[in-house]
């Protein structure tokens, strides 16, 4: 089995904002998580019931993340880049 890293720039939590939000530019992580705070208050990572929550928007956050993947880099540190999506759709493949 080969590992494939799945980035995701500037952290993860980019992914579950495109649920929200259509980002078009870089921000820090932190500008990141308070953005992500106002959709999910008191939101940390690592907390309980985030895919039940976000599971609703998944489709629009994928064509976001797509989107994103056109427009930028992953290499690029400035770039906000994720392809949480493509593991997302890969998860659920199996699980069908």
């Amino acid at each position: 089995m080969r590992f494939v890293a799945v980035p995701s720039v500037p952290c993860f939590e980019l992914w579950l904002l495109l649920h929200f939000e259509d980002v078009q530019a870089f921000s820090h992580r932190t500008e990141t998580f308070r953005r992500l705070k106002r959709h999910i208050p008191g939101y940390e990572k690592g907390s309980r019931g985030i895919f039940g929550l976000t599971e609703p928007q998944l489709d629009v956050a994928s064509a976001r993340a797509q989107r994103l993947r056109v427009r930028f880099d992953a290499r690029v540190a400035s770039d906000p880049y994720t392809a949480m999506d493509e593991l997302v759709a890969l998860l659920r493949n199996l699980r069908d």
